[in-house]
C-alpha cells in the first residue's frame, strides 16, 4: 500500500511539473522592447564633463599659451606663468596674487579688477592693456612696459616700477604712493588726481604729463624731468 501510494505522487510531480516551469517563465518575461517607449533623446543627454574656462585654466598652466581666451574670475593665484603669452585674454576679476608673470606678453589684456598683490611682473609687456581698477600693491614690475595701457583706479600702493615704461599711461585717480618709479618714463601721462606721496620718482621722465591734482607729498623727485610750467610749491625734493 505505501510504496503504491509513493510511486503514485511521483507520477503526479511528473505530469504537474512542466506546467508549472512554463509558467514561471511567462511571469519572468521580459518586456517587449520592439515597441516605442517615447522617451526623447534630449532628455537623457548627459551634461558636459567640465566648463570651458576649466579647460583653458589647465592649457594656460600646461602650455603657457592662451591667446585670447576667457579666464576671467579664474584662480591662478601663486602659480609659476613666466613667459607665458595671453595676448587679448581676458583676465577681469582673476586672482593672480603672488603670480609669477615674469616676461609675460598681456598686450591687449583684459586685467580690470584684478587680483594682482605682491605678483611678480618683471619684463613684462602690457602694452594697451586694462587694469582699470586692478589691485598691485606691492607688485614687483621692473623693466615693465605699458605704454598706453588703462590703469585709472588702480592700487600700486608701494609696487616696485624701477624703469618702467608708463609713456601716454592712463594713471587718473590711482594709488601710487610709496611706490618706486625710479628712473621710469612716464612722458605724456596722466597722472591727475593721483596720489604719489611718498613715492621715489629720481630720474623718472615726467615731460609733459598730466598732474593735476597730484599728491606729490615728500616725492622724491631728485632728477626727474617734470612738465614745463611745473609747480614745485608743497613737494620736497632729496
Amino acid at each position: 500500500m505505501n510504496v503504491k501510494l509513493v510511486l503514485g505522487c511521483v507520477a503526479l510531480l511528473a505530469a504537474v511539473s512542466p506546467v508549472t516551469i512554463r509558467f514561471a517563465r511567462i511571469l519572468t518575461a521580459p518586456p517587449d522592447t520592439s515597441q516605442p517607449v517615447g522617451v526623447e533623446t534630449s532628455a537623457v543627454s548627459s551634461p558636459p564633463t567640465s566648463e570651458p574656462r576649466s579647460s583653458e585654466v589647465e592649457k594656460t598652466l600646461q602650455t603657457g599659451d592662451c591667446i585670447r581666451c576667457n579666464l576671467s574670475g579664474a584662480n591662478l593665484s601663486g602659480n609659476d606663468l613666466s613667459r607665458v603669452n595671453l595676448t587679448e585674454a581676458d583676465l577681469s576679476n582673476a586672482n593672480l596674487s603672488q603670480t609669477k608673470l615674469t616676461n609675460a606678453i598681456l598686450t591687449g589684456t583684459l586685467l580690470n579688477q584684478a587680483n594682482l598683490e605682491r605678483a611678480t611682473l618683471d619684463g613684462a609687456d602690457l602694452q594697451g592693456a586694462d587694469l582699470s581698477g586692478a589691485n598691485l600693491t606691492e607688485a614687483q614690475m621692473m623693466h615693465v612696459s605699458m605704454s598706453r595701457a588703462n590703469l585709472n583706479g588702480v592700487n600700486l600702493h608701494g609696487a616696485e616700477l624701477r624703469d618702467a615704461d608708463l609713456s601716454a599711461t592712463q594713471i587718473s585717480q590711482s594709488d601710487l604712493s610709496e611706490a618706486s618709479l625710479y628712473g621710469a618714463v612716464l612722458r605724456d601721462a596722466d597722472l591727475s588726481g593721483t596720489n604719489l606721496s611718498g613715492s621715489d620718482l629720481r630720474y623718472a621722465d615726467l615731460s609733459n604729463a598730466n598732474l593735476e591734482g597730484a599728491d606729490l607729498t615728500n616725492a622724491q623727485l631728485e632728477f626727474a624731468t617734470l612738465p614745463e610750467g611745473f609747480n614745485y610749491e608743497g613737494t620736497i625734493i632729496y
